[in-house]
């Protein structure tokens, strides 16, 4: 009698498990998918934040390469433009330049040829930063000697004897009043003179790649 017994039993506690073990069986899925989502996401987030630095790398390396040729680029391009202002502005208005004319005709030809070549090389050595050759480093130390000596060249043979003779014109030809092109002149050539002097203080470019590989 208890054989029947026994039989039903087991055919009752199979029956109960079985849903159990499916239910286990979707529970593990779940889990699986939860985690494999999760991880899709991590990835997602750190490929995110890698791009994000990388560009913001990449921007802190083109301000630091090209803001100072662009303020330079500006303030030899109005030197020149106050030096030739000033110059056709003056032989041309009220007051003659006589012995002036001369000399000031020859330093705007001056400020033209060294503003342009200091334009050109500040430009050539920016774009040598992005090179990846072997000589990259030997070639932008000694492309930023000759700049030094362009701005040099330009600061005293152009610069300085612009405020002199903007200065001696007006004081000479003008009776001491100060014109709005001579005071445009002499402002011009103060700002790039300084912003020249300052240039040639600054590190080299190869300080800022140094520290910022022991950053990383």
């Amino acid at each position: 009698m208890s054989a029947p017994a026994d039989d039903h039993y087991h055919t009752m506690n199979t029956s109960t498990s079985a849903p159990n073990s499916g239910a286990s069986e979707i529970g593990d899925t779940i889990t699986h998918v939860y985690n494999d989502v999760y991880q899709f996401v991590d990835h997602v987030d750190d490929f995110v934040d890698r791009e994000i630095e990388e560009a913001k790398k990449k921007s802190r390396t083109f301000r630091r390469n090209w803001v100072p040729v662009i303020k330079n680029v500006l303030s030899s391009a109005a030197d020149i433009i106050g030096d030739w202002v000033f110059y056709f502005r003056t032989k041309n208005g009220a007051v003659a330049l006589d012995e002036f004319e001369a000399p000031i005709y020859f330093f705007c030809i001056v400020s033209s040829v060294l503003g342009a070549l200091a334009i050109f090389s500040l430009i050539m050595n920016t774009f040598s930063c992005f090179s990846k050759t072997g000589n990259e480093s030997k070639f932008k130390k000694q492309c930023t000697n000759r700049i030094k000596w362009v701005l040099g060249f330009e600061m005293f043979f152009e610069d300085i004897p612009q405020v002199v003779l903007t200065y001696l014109v007006l004081h000479t030809k003008n009776g001491g009043v100060w014109s709005p092109v001579g005071v445009f002149n002499i402002t011009t050539s103060a700002f790039n003179f300084t912003f020249n002097i300052l240039d040639m203080l600054m590190p080299l470019a190869e300080v800022h790649h140094e520290v910022e590989e022991k950053v990383e």
